[in-house]
Protein backbone atom coordinates (compact mmCIF):
# COMPACT_ATOMS: atom_id res chain seq x y z
CA UNK A 1 0.00 0.00 0.00
CA UNK A 2 2.81 2.47 0.76
CA UNK A 3 4.57 1.85 -2.08
CA UNK A 4 1.45 2.32 -4.02
CA UNK A 5 1.18 5.40 -2.27
CA UNK A 6 4.81 6.64 -3.08
CA UNK A 7 4.73 5.76 -6.89
CA UNK A 8 1.46 8.11 -7.34
CA UNK A 9 3.19 10.79 -5.33
CA UNK A 10 6.37 10.38 -7.79
CA UNK A 11 3.94 10.38 -11.21
CA UNK A 12 1.88 13.29 -10.18
CA UNK A 13 5.21 15.59 -9.41
CA UNK A 14 6.52 15.13 -12.70
CA UNK A 15 2.80 16.09 -14.36
CA UNK A 16 2.76 18.59 -12.11
CA UNK A 17 6.55 19.98 -13.41
CA UNK A 18 5.65 18.88 -16.69
CA UNK A 19 2.35 21.54 -16.44
CA UNK A 20 4.13 24.28 -14.61
CA UNK A 21 7.04 24.37 -17.45
CA UNK A 22 4.12 23.99 -20.56
CA UNK A 23 2.75 27.10 -18.65
CA UNK A 24 6.33 29.07 -18.47
CA UNK A 25 7.11 28.41 -21.74
CA UNK A 26 3.74 29.55 -22.96
CA UNK A 27 3.57 32.51 -21.08
CA UNK A 28 6.66 33.60 -22.65
CA UNK A 29 6.09 32.85 -25.85
CA UNK A 30 2.33 35.01 -25.80
CA UNK A 31 4.53 37.94 -24.78
CA UNK A 32 6.53 37.19 -26.87
CA UNK A 33 9.86 37.51 -25.43
CA UNK A 34 13.05 37.99 -27.07
CA UNK A 35 16.59 37.64 -26.10
CA UNK A 36 17.99 38.35 -30.00
CA UNK A 37 20.59 40.96 -30.59
CA UNK A 38 19.57 44.44 -31.65
CA UNK A 39 19.52 48.47 -31.83
CA UNK A 40 17.07 50.61 -31.47
CA UNK A 41 15.88 53.94 -31.28
CA UNK A 42 15.40 55.56 -27.80
CA UNK A 43 13.63 59.54 -27.88
CA UNK A 44 14.12 58.75 -23.62
CA UNK A 45 17.15 57.68 -22.98
CA UNK A 46 17.67 58.28 -19.73
CA UNK A 47 15.22 55.34 -18.78
CA UNK A 48 16.12 51.89 -19.17
CA UNK A 49 13.02 51.34 -21.50
CA UNK A 50 12.69 52.24 -25.26
CA UNK A 51 10.62 54.68 -26.12
CA UNK A 52 10.17 54.39 -30.35
CA UNK A 53 7.67 57.18 -30.93
CA UNK A 54 8.01 61.14 -30.16
CA UNK A 55 4.80 62.57 -29.91
CA UNK A 56 5.15 66.31 -31.88
CA UNK A 57 2.46 67.62 -30.49
CA UNK A 58 4.59 68.61 -27.55
CA UNK A 59 6.57 70.18 -29.49
CA UNK A 60 7.34 73.43 -31.68
CA UNK A 61 9.87 74.75 -34.37
CA UNK A 62 13.21 74.80 -33.50
CA UNK A 63 12.87 73.22 -30.61
CA UNK A 64 15.96 70.83 -29.59
CA UNK A 65 15.56 67.00 -29.08
CA UNK A 66 18.27 64.60 -27.72
CA UNK A 67 17.98 60.72 -28.74
CA UNK A 68 19.73 57.61 -27.07
CA UNK A 69 20.94 54.47 -29.60
CA UNK A 70 20.32 51.89 -27.18
CA UNK A 71 22.34 48.07 -28.38
CA UNK A 72 19.68 45.29 -27.09
CA UNK A 73 21.09 41.62 -25.70
CA UNK A 74 25.07 42.07 -26.38
CA UNK A 75 27.60 39.65 -25.37
CA UNK A 76 31.19 41.73 -25.33
CA UNK A 77 30.51 44.28 -27.21
CA UNK A 78 33.79 46.12 -28.38
CA UNK A 79 32.86 47.80 -31.91
CA UNK A 80 29.84 49.03 -33.44
CA UNK A 81 28.93 51.42 -35.95
CA UNK A 82 26.13 52.43 -38.02
CA UNK A 83 24.08 55.10 -40.26
CA UNK A 84 21.55 57.19 -39.16
CA UNK A 85 18.86 58.78 -41.46
CA UNK A 86 16.61 61.58 -41.21
CA UNK A 87 14.37 64.01 -43.41
CA UNK A 88 16.57 66.67 -43.47
CA UNK A 89 13.32 68.94 -44.24
CA UNK A 90 11.97 67.99 -40.59
CA UNK A 91 15.21 68.31 -38.93
CA UNK A 92 18.78 69.48 -38.57
CA UNK A 93 21.29 67.65 -37.07
CA UNK A 94 23.13 69.92 -34.76
CA UNK A 95 25.40 67.26 -32.55
CA UNK A 96 26.62 63.49 -32.05
CA UNK A 97 27.96 62.48 -28.40
CA UNK A 98 29.24 59.51 -26.29
CA UNK A 99 27.57 60.57 -23.02
CA UNK A 100 26.13 63.55 -21.81
CA UNK A 101 26.81 65.28 -18.27
CA UNK A 102 23.20 66.77 -17.90
CA UNK A 103 20.73 65.23 -17.68
CA UNK A 104 23.76 62.55 -16.96
CA UNK A 105 23.99 59.88 -19.74
CA UNK A 106 26.74 57.42 -19.54
CA UNK A 107 27.95 54.97 -22.48
CA UNK A 108 26.76 51.78 -21.84
CA UNK A 109 30.44 51.02 -23.67
CA UNK A 110 32.18 51.88 -20.60
CA UNK A 111 30.15 50.46 -18.08
CA UNK A 112 33.26 47.78 -17.55
CA UNK A 113 36.20 50.17 -17.12
CA UNK A 114 36.85 50.18 -20.79
CA UNK A 115 38.18 53.54 -22.96
CA UNK A 116 35.14 54.33 -25.86
CA UNK A 117 37.12 56.21 -28.75
CA UNK A 118 35.36 58.14 -31.61
CA UNK A 119 36.11 56.54 -35.26
CA UNK A 120 33.13 58.82 -36.51
CA UNK A 121 30.18 60.86 -35.60
CA UNK A 122 28.88 63.11 -37.77
CA UNK A 123 26.83 63.35 -41.32
CA UNK A 124 28.11 61.26 -43.80
CA UNK A 125 30.17 62.24 -46.77
CA UNK A 126 28.48 65.60 -48.51
CA UNK A 127 25.05 63.73 -47.28
CA UNK A 128 22.81 66.43 -45.92
CA UNK A 129 20.23 63.21 -44.55
CA UNK A 130 22.53 60.75 -43.05
CA UNK A 131 24.51 60.55 -39.89
CA UNK A 132 27.90 57.65 -39.76
CA UNK A 133 28.40 56.42 -36.20
CA UNK A 134 31.30 54.27 -35.46
CA UNK A 135 32.79 53.67 -32.18
CA UNK A 136 35.55 51.35 -30.76
CA UNK A 137 36.65 50.42 -27.14
CA UNK A 138 40.99 50.83 -26.99
CA UNK A 139 42.52 47.62 -26.93
CA UNK A 140 41.19 44.05 -27.17
CA UNK A 141 40.15 42.86 -23.70
CA UNK A 142 37.15 40.16 -22.75
CA UNK A 143 36.87 42.13 -19.02
CA UNK A 144 36.03 45.67 -20.63
CA UNK A 145 34.09 44.42 -23.61
CA UNK A 146 30.18 44.27 -21.95
CA UNK A 147 27.34 42.48 -22.55
CA UNK A 148 23.43 43.60 -21.86
CA UNK A 149 21.91 46.79 -22.88
CA UNK A 150 22.51 50.44 -23.09
CA UNK A 151 22.85 53.85 -24.56
CA UNK A 152 26.12 53.21 -26.99
CA UNK A 153 25.70 57.04 -28.89
CA UNK A 154 23.52 59.98 -28.53
CA UNK A 155 22.53 62.73 -31.21
CA UNK A 156 20.84 66.23 -31.31
CA UNK A 157 18.59 67.36 -33.28
CA UNK A 158 16.73 70.77 -34.26
CA UNK A 159 13.00 70.48 -35.20
CA UNK A 160 12.54 72.36 -38.36
CA UNK A 161 9.01 71.23 -39.26
CA UNK A 162 5.89 69.61 -37.10
CA UNK A 163 5.32 66.86 -40.08
CA UNK A 164 5.68 62.89 -39.17
CA UNK A 165 8.59 61.46 -40.13
CA UNK A 166 11.19 58.81 -39.01
CA UNK A 167 14.84 58.69 -37.62
CA UNK A 168 16.36 55.16 -39.80
CA UNK A 169 19.17 53.07 -38.67
CA UNK A 170 21.01 51.28 -41.65
CA UNK A 171 24.23 49.45 -41.98
CA UNK A 172 24.64 48.48 -38.30
CA UNK A 173 27.94 46.50 -37.36
CA UNK A 174 29.03 45.12 -34.57
CA UNK A 175 31.83 43.09 -33.43
CA UNK A 176 33.06 41.40 -30.26
CA UNK A 177 36.93 41.82 -28.28
CA UNK A 178 37.42 39.39 -30.63
CA UNK A 179 36.33 41.56 -33.83
CA UNK A 180 34.37 38.71 -34.58
CA UNK A 181 31.21 39.99 -36.27
CA UNK A 182 28.49 39.86 -33.80
CA UNK A 183 25.18 39.01 -35.71
CA UNK A 184 22.48 41.89 -35.49
CA UNK A 185 18.96 40.25 -35.71
CA UNK A 186 17.12 43.30 -35.62
CA UNK A 187 17.01 47.45 -35.58
CA UNK A 188 14.39 49.46 -34.21
CA UNK A 189 13.62 53.06 -36.52
CA UNK A 190 11.97 56.22 -34.11
CA UNK A 191 9.08 57.81 -35.20
CA UNK A 192 8.30 61.49 -34.67
CA UNK A 193 4.30 61.78 -34.98
CA UNK A 194 3.03 64.73 -35.38
CA UNK A 195 -0.82 64.64 -33.90
CA UNK A 196 -3.77 67.31 -33.30
CA UNK A 197 -4.85 67.06 -29.98
CA UNK A 198 -7.12 69.89 -29.97
CA UNK A 199 -8.72 73.25 -31.90
CA UNK A 200 -9.19 76.15 -29.81
CA UNK A 201 -11.08 78.91 -30.83
CA UNK A 202 -10.80 81.93 -28.10
CA UNK A 203 -12.98 84.78 -29.34
CA UNK A 204 -16.09 82.77 -29.06
CA UNK A 205 -14.98 81.49 -25.53
CA UNK A 206 -15.63 76.99 -25.99
CA UNK A 207 -13.32 74.70 -27.35
CA UNK A 208 -13.86 72.49 -29.93
CA UNK A 209 -12.30 69.50 -28.55
CA UNK A 210 -11.80 67.28 -31.04
CA UNK A 211 -9.32 64.78 -30.60
CA UNK A 212 -7.30 63.70 -34.23
CA UNK A 213 -5.56 60.66 -35.19
CA UNK A 214 -5.33 60.84 -38.33
CA UNK A 215 -5.01 62.24 -41.70
CA UNK A 216 -8.86 60.96 -42.84
CA UNK A 217 -10.56 61.86 -39.46
CA UNK A 218 -9.24 65.63 -40.20
CA UNK A 219 -10.06 65.77 -43.55
CA UNK A 220 -13.39 63.93 -42.73
CA UNK A 221 -13.85 66.70 -40.12
CA UNK A 222 -12.86 69.79 -42.71
CA UNK A 223 -15.63 68.50 -45.21
CA UNK A 224 -18.32 68.43 -42.39
CA UNK A 225 -17.43 71.87 -41.76
CA UNK A 226 -17.48 72.89 -45.30
CA UNK A 227 -20.90 73.68 -46.22
CA UNK A 228 -23.11 76.74 -47.28
CA UNK A 229 -24.47 77.57 -44.41
CA UNK A 230 -20.78 77.62 -42.07
CA UNK A 231 -20.51 79.79 -39.46
CA UNK A 232 -17.48 82.25 -38.80
CA UNK A 233 -16.27 79.88 -36.03
CA UNK A 234 -16.25 76.80 -38.51
CA UNK A 235 -14.74 78.72 -40.86
CA UNK A 236 -11.97 79.61 -38.49
CA UNK A 237 -11.18 75.68 -37.86
CA UNK A 238 -10.85 74.71 -41.34
CA UNK A 239 -8.63 77.28 -42.14
CA UNK A 240 -6.49 75.81 -39.22
CA UNK A 241 -6.61 72.35 -40.54
CA UNK A 242 -5.54 74.13 -43.64
CA UNK A 243 -2.48 75.48 -41.41
CA UNK A 244 -1.43 72.07 -40.20
CA UNK A 245 -1.68 70.38 -43.72
CA UNK A 246 -4.74 68.84 -44.23
CA UNK A 247 -7.05 69.54 -47.15
CA UNK A 248 -10.73 68.62 -47.23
Amino acid sequence: MFIVIQKGIFVFTKMYRAVIRICVLSFFSAINVSWATGVAVDFDPTTAEIDSVLDLSTKSVNDPIIIGIKCLNVQNLDTYSFDLSFNPASLEFTGGYKSLPMPPITNFMESNGGELIEASFGLKGSSIDTVNVAFSLTGSDSSTAPDGNGVIALASFKILTIQTNWLKLHNVEFLDYAHDILTVDSAANGKLEAQVTAIRHLASGFEHGASFQNRASCTLLGRMLVSPGATANQIVIQDRIRTLGFKP
